[in-house]
């Protein structure tokens, strides 16, 4: 099988671009403003008429390769130009010394993809020590994304509201032996699924509970590399994928916070790995995507159009979703019903809008009047563009996931409170989508 990527590839990034952007102009006005909501309105509706209309505009794959890496530089100069935290005092951390490293490294690898390009088109096999030389840049960009992270958790100053605390509460009751449903930082119990706390203290243990949030990238940076293998593309174009997602807009401001995002994207791209492969694993994508659910609420929405599907493997993936995640969640229910209901489910349901949300309920301030989106309205809108997406594409994972980026954005989009982090799981799985081929069945065939 020659290798292929998404027809709808160009405008798959070209969404991402706008989404990024959105959270790039968030973080540098420190809040929301009409011009970033406005970015965020054009990436929801250009996404959505990308999944439904379906437009097809065929890629080779080393133009893709080529479009991460034009993606990439400019994510890096964003950067260098706009300091990954908006809190003061600012960051004193080398982040943008680690950007200028990782922009320089990208240009040496942009140089050898040209080499390549011209010797292919000369029919030239490409020289040993050009193909070196690129994965050594891959390599250094990819490491100036981890190192980053791994700087800004030892040295920087640490977040002294919302997350942090939470998260640091949590994971110090788990190691004490106490439920984490008992802390209250956050005035109505701990908000999360209690994977989330059992990682926490995890992080604890090496000292600081976002250690397991590095942890979680470096899975995540692995996935899209067998994403790419799995569907017989180069390794190359799934780690510059997977570059580009470690250095989008919002991803050091969400380990910076604590914030447990990274968690429900390892395990969600472990779940979409396992289920690529030409013999996929349903069970231990199931145990994945059920493990994403246990980390944090809104990964439920992974679970409703994974059964539309006549193929055995998603049905299986399903019922292993649900009793992974049922696995962890129920002695937690069991140790404290009324604390894990009043923390993790009713006090989100009960939360008022927030005036820093990001969302599209608030789209001209001053213009027009704010939206009050109902959560039924909110869940049923969603549904809606997950099942018109779903309905427009092949049953196969491309189809899944297409349909699940769709309900999973249009549910952001309406919450009252969503945040920056939110957007983090559809940044990922649009890099995801534009790299898979109609024919990624989910069942070998």
């Amino acid at each position: 099988m020659s290798p292929a990527v998404s027809r709808q590839a160009p405008g798959l990034l070209v969404c991402w671009l706008l989404l990024d952007s959105s959270i790039s102009v968030f973080l540098r006005l420190d809040g929301p403003s009409s011009i970033s909501r406005i970015f965020l309105a054009g990436a929801i509706g250009l996404l959505l008429f990308v999944l439904i209309r379906r437009p097809a505009t065929p890629m080779a794959v080393d133009q893709i390769e080529l479009a991460f890496g034009l993606l990439l530089a400019l994510s890096l100069v964003a950067r260098v130009a706009v300091p990954y935290r908006p809190e003061s005092p600012a960051p004193t951390v080398p982040v943008a010394a680690l950007s200028l490293v990782a922009f320089g490294a990208l240009a040496v690898w942009g140089l050898t993809w040209f080499a390549r390009w011209q010797g292919a088109a000369s029919g030239d096999a490409e020289p040993e020590i050009g193909r070196l030389i690129g994965v050594i840049a891959v390599a250094l960009v990819v490491g100036a994304g981890l190192l980053a992270r791994f700087v800004i958790v030892a040295w920087d100053l640490k977040p002294g509201m919302d997350v942090y605390p939470i998260q640091d509460a949590a994971g110090r009751a788990v190691l004490a032996g106490k439920d984490p449903y008992l802390t209250h930082v956050f005035q109505s119990g701990y908000p999360y699924w209690p994977l989330s706390a059992l990682l926490a203290a995890g992080g604890l243990v090496l000292g600081d509970v976002r250690w397991t949030l590095l942890a979680a990238d470096a899975v995540t940076l692995i996935a899209f590399a067998v994403i790419a293998r799995n569907v017989n593309l180069p390794l190359s174009v799934g780690a510059i994928a997977g570059a580009l997602f470690l250095w989008d807009a919002g991803g050091l401001y969400v380990t910076w916070q604590s914030m447990t995002e990274p968690l429900v994207i390892a395990f969600i791209m472990s779940g979409i790995a396992l289920l690529t492969r030409p013999r996929p694993r349903g069970v231990l994508a199931g145990v994945a995507f059920g493990l994403a659910i246990a980390t944090k609420q809104f990964a439920v929405g992974l679970l409703p159009l994974l059964p539309l599907s006549r193929k055995r493997e998603p049905w299986i993936a399903f019922a292993a979703a649900v009793v992974a995640s049922a696995f962890v969640l129920l002695p937690f229910i069991a140790a404290d019903a009324t604390a894990f209901r009043a923390g993790s489910i009713s006090s989100h349901l009960a939360e008022p809008p927030r005036s820093y949300a990001f969302n599209l309920l608030d789209l001209l301030p001053g213009i027009i009047d704010p939206v009050r989106a109902p959560f039924v309205i909110t869940a049923i809108a969603a549904m809606i563009a997950g099942s018109v997406v779903r309905l427009r594409w092949p049953d196969a994972v491309s189809g899944w996931l297409a349909a699940t980026t769709a309900l999973m954005i249009v549910a952001f989009g309406l919450i009252g409170f969503s945040f920056i982090n939110y957007y983090q799981i559809p940044l990922a799985l649009i890099l995801v989508l534009a790299l898979l081929p109609e024919a990624t069945s989910g069942e070998a065939e």
